[in-house]
């Protein structure tokens, strides 16, 4: 989830290997700027139909107002994808939770 301010709140579906990449640019956007945001969006957002083989891996909530990122992964999650995104939201002043 990424919310760009307090009321302001989108969700997306993005899948495991893109998730680095949608996190740097999300955390790089000025959040006033709706057109990047709604690229960005339609960008990362998965497009394939979900299917019952497919399994969520972690959540990020994402928090311009708090400037905070949350990352909650499952032990089928990768742990150098979280490790990256963490770092990439530190590197942009990010507070990083659990």
């Amino acid at each position: 989830m990424f919310s760009l301010s307090l009321v302001d709140r989108s969700t997306i579906c993005v899948l495991e290997d893109k998730i680095v990449e949608a996190v740097e640019e999300f955390l790089n956007i000025d959040p006033q700027d709706k057109w990047t945001v709604e690229e960005l969006i339609s960008k990362f957002s998965r497009k394939e139909p979900v299917t019952a083989e497919d399994l969520t891996v972690g959540y990020v909530s994402l928090s311009f107002p708090e400037k905070m990122i949350e990352i909650s992964a499952n032990k089928e999650a990768n742990p150098e994808i979280v490790k990256m995104v963490e770092q990439n939201a530190r590197k942009s002043g990010f507070s990083v939770g659990a």
